[in-house]
């Protein structure tokens, strides 16, 4: 969770022979670290934490992938039911956030990452409630990086432009594929339609940054598919992409399905070809291959991730978020009903969920 991502930990590790022989090989010589070289860190790194991630869990329907700790609405869900759902989570975020001790020296957060779930779906008057709960709390720098995944048909203009105005600066666009078909077959909840709306609204509000997210491995996904897809996320131009490797979560219904390795998924030596296809297409594009899974104009690294990549300190607050503070990793309780019952005590002294 909370890394510039459309799947997160549904990233499968690319074998290391397509990394060597990426074009942008600079950046994928460990499938865990940016290219740019990291210091190495402890445990007991003193520094405090300046990131926070925020788990807003609400999607319209889990996609057949899906493990993370999410809650499922329905798409007919009724409006009033809907912002019950909402209201009751937020109010859960914001004890939490006021019961977590600030760290000494204090200093302000210079990158939010709201992920999930679908935090588009979020009222932005709720999500302005947990903005100023952090800025109460913590406080926002000014330049702070504050990013928000969202989905295609979940955001129009006017609810993007409203989340910009409560200091959303860069959105990542879960995309996944321009394939209809494929759209179809991993449950999402958009169609292609949906996907050329979002782009439209994204040159027209115009954020600081945004990030077009897309997955590949899918089950049936051929090169050709796949090379058309880069080729519209090309042609798109946003100003960062992210090319998530599928892998098989157990109980998802692809693990019931599906078989790693076996048709209709690619084999090992398939799904390199697809990675290294996807390196040669953005570099050539002007992308920076600067992570395994990320690609962006100059300035348009995600910052957020770099708390994670140099072991840094961070914030987690929410359904199934970690934490790292004082050399500590305290993950949340994953069902609703067990954070319910561990927030806000257990962010108040560190503890792990029993």
């Amino acid at each position: 969770m909370g890394l510039c991502r459309g799947v997160g930990n549904a990233a499968r590790r690319i074998p290391l022979r397509a990394l060597r022989e990426s074009p942008g090989g600079r950046a994928a010589s460990s499938a865990s670290a940016p290219a740019t070289k990291l210091r190495v860190r402890n445990e007991e790194d003193s520094e405090v934490a300046a990131a926070a991630y925020v788990h807003l869990p609400f999607c319209n329907k889990k996609c057949f992938y899906c493990d993370f700790p999410v809650v499922a609405l329905g798409e007919t869900t009724p409006d009033d039911a809907r912002d019950a759902h909402f209201e009751g989570y937020v109010g859960l975020l914001l004890d939490e956030i006021a019961a977590q001790p600030r760290a000494r020296p204090e200093v302000p957060l210079r990158s939010v990452f709201f992920g999930g779930g679908t935090p588009s779906l979020i009222p932005p008057a709720l999500l302005a409630r947990v903005v100023d709960a952090l800025d109460a709390k913590f406080g926002i720098a000014p330049d702070a990086e504050v990013s928000m995944e969202a989905d295609p048909g979940t955001f129009d203009r006017q609810k993007l432009s409203a989340f910009a105005r409560l200091g959303v600066n860069r959105f990542s666009v879960g995309v996944q594929s321009f394939d209809e078909t494929l759209l179809a077959a991993c449950g999402r909840s958009h169609n292609l339609a949906d996907v050329y709306r979002a782009i439209e609204d994204m040159h027209h509000v115009g954020p600081a940054s945004w990030s077009l997210d897309l997955m590949f491995g899918l089950p049936h996904q051929t090169p050709e598919v796949w090379e058309s897809t880069l080729a519209e996320a090309i042609a798109a131009d946003p100003p960062h992409v992210s090319c998530y490797d599928l892998q098989i979560e157990a109980g998802t219904p692809f693990d019931r399905w599906y078989e790693v390795g076996r048709a209709p998924l690619p084999a090992e030596d398939a799904g390199a070809s697809l990675f290294r296809l996807a390196s040669s297409l953005l570099t050539g594009a002007g992308y920076y291959h600067y992570e395994i899974s990320n690609y962006a104009r100059e300035g348009h690294e995600c910052r957020h991730n770099y708390a994670y990549w140099h072991n840094r300190p961070f914030y987690g607050f929410g359904l199934g978020a970690t934490s790292h503070i004082a050399g500590h990793r305290v993950q949340r309780p994953k069902r609703m009903a067990k954070y319910r019952q561990w927030s806000p005590l257990g962010a108040a002294f560190g503890r792990r969920p029993s």
